[in-house]
């Protein structure tokens, strides 16, 4: 993976960058803390694999809503491009060549940059990209964590996952064989005593056909209280017809009565207002004589002289902004100077005449704004003598016409609102005398119907008494024959329902017995049945069992790590052999314990002319050069399983090293620059920046961090 190009948008201190690391072969990162220099290879690991050591929340920039980021690089003989954003939403794409390799996911981009890179972000960051403090983690780890590592990043982690499978269709299979066998003993106690179960049965079809005979007495009382209880439902339904009608009766008498008492009510009023209603005729009304004034003509003046004030203040303006243009290539023209420190020579460069040109730009245009003001000021007062006008001599005068034009138009108005009012009070006088005839007339029509309704509420008054009265003879009469209807002791509501109840219980539990009889042959069938489903499980589990021992660690796995390591070994060594005379690594998968016994380990030896040891017993600079050269030995095999090349290697800052392991660490990247395209170094130390024969230089600003790159 060959890096080319990285841009970042909002992305930690950054607002916008665009870094081009297409020329970079080795280079250190340099800036001050908090600048951004481990942010750019953190952004890189976030592109590929959307991951980082911190939260990605922490690098949307301060005011931002999301940041976004876009790798390029180059694998395999191919550009590919990556892009992350991340928000209230997380977004990700996969481009080779402008082609999407996959969908837009997160999901489907993290297993396409798996297949291709041939590690996850876990093995990046231990043999791509080192975090701070990492260039030992390998080392460092504990051999049964390391060797744990290696079984779950790399190619044999399979492995694992067939173990995980070979366990859970173990547990499946266990849990399975439990079920039959807890179904078995279920069975075996659902099984029956026959006789018992036939003697039930007897019993209960005899109380089932006595309780038959007695529903059968219960339904025949129950027929003939029916009839009963219908025929005085009869009399009770005419006794209810009776009263509604008595009460309809009643109510209507009392409707009438109440319609008597309002139409005489209205009666009189409608004679009141024949006794008080007369002729009236409209009042005199004063005759008054309005001014009549031009309005359009009035507001046109004003519109002139408010013009006229506008372009007296645009002359102003444009005048004052002549005299600032003026004074300002004045102020540059009075500056002294600039002359070449060698020769003495005038500099008059491309900014100096982009300068001249602008203010002599800026003095034209200025000047053309007062020469177009004053001409339209002139031409506008030219125009005013159409209306009447007088040209203002100065703004002061020019306001003051303005003043009188609108107080002209305001008393016009004014006149004209008094002369609407007077014809208004005219108009509501006639209305007026018009409405008193009108409603005398009304009142005398609705006096005479209310006359007629009084003679034909009286007649249907003494109708509503009449019916009212038989009403209540019919209610008397229905109400006697009800009162000599008398009833006797009736049946319980319950008795026959209990009764069905009791007979279908007897039933249902007749069948159930006779199910449970027919069942016991069925259950006998079932357990047999079982018998040969528990043999097999059990042969199932003793299976499983034997393949989680083969795919556990000290199966397949054991075996196969044994080649892996074999091969990271002599990458490593390929690499340590380059700058180091006499030292090899050496991994042990397996150690002899004291009883005897082989443990399963992964052993970090590294061997020189005094022997084979730890790497804790090496000094500094020969530590730096074995982590490096198992780094490069890790991610040459990494590599291996995607395009098959470490194009890029990059280091965030290192722990302490003495003088020695510095000049160790320099030369170990000169080494790694001849065979990786792109090697990358965060760090605060002079000495190990300036060994660098490129540079990276990281600045904070107001407006973002900016990368200078030196090449």
């Amino acid at each position: 993976m060959r890096p080319l190009r990285l841009q970042l948008t909002n992305f930690g201190s950054f607002a916008e960058a665009d870094i081009d690391l297409s020329e970079v072969t080795l280079a250190a990162l340099v800036g001050e803390n908090g600048s951004g220099k481990s942010t750019c290879l953190t952004a890189i690991a976030v592109a590929l694999y959307g991951a980082a050591v911190a939260p990605l929340d922490g690098f949307i920039r301060q005011g931002a809503p999301a940041w976004r980021v876009a790798f390029t690089f180059e694998a395999g003989g191919q550009t590919y491009l990556a892009v992350r954003e991340h928000g209230k939403a997380q977004k990700a794409s996969l481009s080779r060549d402008s082609v999407p390799v996959c969908e837009a996911k997160v999901r489907d981009v993290d297993a396409a940059i798996v297949s291709l890179l041939g590690c996850d972000y876990a093995g990046y960051s231990l043999a791509h990209h080192l975090p701070q403090g990492a260039l030992g983690a390998f080392a460092a780890m504990d051999p049964a964590v390391r060797k744990d590592w290696l079984i779950a990043n790399l190619p044999m982690g399979g492995w694992s996952a067939l173990e995980r499978k070979a366990k859970d269709a173990a547990t499946l299979t266990q849990q399975r064989l439990t079920g039959l066998r807890a179904s078995r003993d279920t069975l075996t106690a659902r099984l029956v005593d026959v006789d018992a179960l036939g003697a039930e049965i007897a019993a209960t079809k005899a109380a089932e056909a006595s309780g038959a005979d007695h529903l059968a007495a219960l339904e025949a009382r129950a027929a003939s209280e029916a009839a009963e209880q219908a025929k005085r439902a009869e009399l009770r339904a005419k006794v209810a017809a009776a009263n509604d009608a008595m009460q309809a009766a009643i109510r209507r008498e009392a409707s009438v009565t109440d319609a008597i008492a309002k139409t005489g009510l209205l009666l009189s009023a409608a004679e009141r207002v024949l006794t008080t209603a007369g002729f009236t005729t409209a009042p005199s009304v004063r005759e008054q004589h309005f001014e009549v004034y031009d309005l359009d003509r009035l507001a046109a003046r004003v519109e002139w002289y408010r013009e006229a004030e506008r372009l007296w203040d645009a002359a102003i303006a444009a005048d004052v902004d002549n005299d600032a243009a003026g004074r300002a290539y004045a102020v540059f023209a009075s500056e002294p100077e600039q002359t070449c420190p060698t020769c003495g020579q005038r500099v008059m460069g491309e900014a100096h005449e982009r300068t001249v040109a602008k203010y002599r730009a800026e003095t034209d245009a200025a000047l053309a704004r007062v020469t177009a003001a004053t001409d339209a000021l002139d031409a506008h007062l030219a125009s005013g003598g159409a209306l009447k006008c007088e040209p203002p001599e100065d703004a002061v005068r020019s306001r003051q016409a303005l003043t009188a034009a609108q107080d002209a138009i305001e008393a016009a108005r004014a006149s004209e609102r008094e002369r609407a009012a007077a014809e208004q009070r005219k108009q509501e006088a006639a209305l007026e005398a018009e409405r008193a005839k009108t409603a005398q007339a009304t009142a005398a029509a609705e006096a005479e119907g209310h006359r007629a309704r009084l003679v034909e509420l009286n007649a249907e008054l003494a109708e509503a008494k009449s019916a009212a009265f038989h009403a209540r003879n019919d209610y008397s009469n229905a109400q006697v024959l009800v009162d000599a209807t008398a009833e006797g002791e009736m049946l319980p509501p319950s008795a026959i329902p209990e009764s069905r109840r009791t007979l279908a219980t007897l039933a249902t539990e007749r069948t159930r017995l006779e199910a449970r009889l027919e069942a016991s042959a069925e259950v006998r069938a079932e357990i047999d049945a079982l018998a040969s489903d528990i043999t097999a499980a059990e042969a199932r589990c003793d299976l499983l069992a034997m393949l989680v021992r083969a795919y556990g660690k000290s199966g397949i796995p054991a075996r196969m790590v044994e080649n892996t390591v074999a091969t990271i070994e002599s990458f490593a060594n390929d690499y340590l052999g380059e700058f180091s005379d006499g030292l090899s690594i050496s991994l042990v998968t397996q150690k002899e314990t004291k009883s005897g016994t082989i443990r399963e380990t992964l052993d970090l030896m590294v061997t020189d002319a005094l022997g084979t040891r730890p790497i804790e017993r090496f000094s500094g600079g020969e530590k730096v050069r074995v982590n490096f050269s198992i780094a490069i030995g890790l991610a040459r095999f990494l590599s291996s399983l995607g395009d098959g090349q470490v194009d890029s290697f990059s280091i965030d800052e290192v722990d302490a090293l003495d003088d020695r392991g510095l000049d160790e660490l320099v030369r170990c990247l000169h080494v790694l620059a001849r065979s990786v395209p792109c090697v990358l170094i965060v760090s605060h130390i002079p000495t190990l920046a300036d060994a660098m024969p490129q540079k990276v230089a990281v600045t904070k600003g107001a407006s973002g961090s900016k990368v200078v790159l030196s090449l």
